[in-house]
């Protein structure tokens, strides 16, 4: 299956933000539940947050508020990384070939098969640089 890149959209005028669904969500209480087990089974675990198109990036405006939650949430589990790719630092958000769709006012984008190739060699390397084998 071929993927067409999408085009960089100019920002229209008016476009629906998203905002963030503070914590605990619906599932606050089970999550929690789950990261102790995991703790206690000594399971490493990386919470990765995949990139978003640009626009998409735009929309989910308090992406800030997010980061904060989750980081403060897994300050507790020695055991939890957390690996944020979506930034413009760490991954090319704006470049067409990686996504698939993504607008402004729609809340999440998905990656191409190139986008997701990208995506998968810099996750692969950065979870071989956190993990020691023994």
């Amino acid at each position: 299956m071929r993927t067409i890149p999408i085009r960089l959209q100019i920002e229209p005028l008016k476009w629906k933000k998203h905002e963030y669904e503070k914590y605990p969500g619906y599932e606050g209480e089970y999550f929690n539940l789950l990261f102790d087990k995991l703790l206690e089974d000594n399971v490493m675990v990386f919470i990765v947050i995949i990139p978003d198109f640009i626009n998409v990036y735009k929309t989910n405006y308090e992406r800030d508020i997010f980061l904060n939650d989750i980081k403060s949430l897994f300050k507790t589990y020695p055991n939890v990384r957390v690996l944020n790719y979506n930034s413009p630092d760490k991954f090319d958000l704006s470049n067409t070939r990686y996504f698939r769709d993504g607008k402004f006012g729609k809340a999440n984008s998905h990656l191409s098969y190139y986008g997701a190739e990208i995506f998968n060699k810099m996750l692969c390397n950065d979870i071989e640089k956190l993990i020691t084998i023994k």
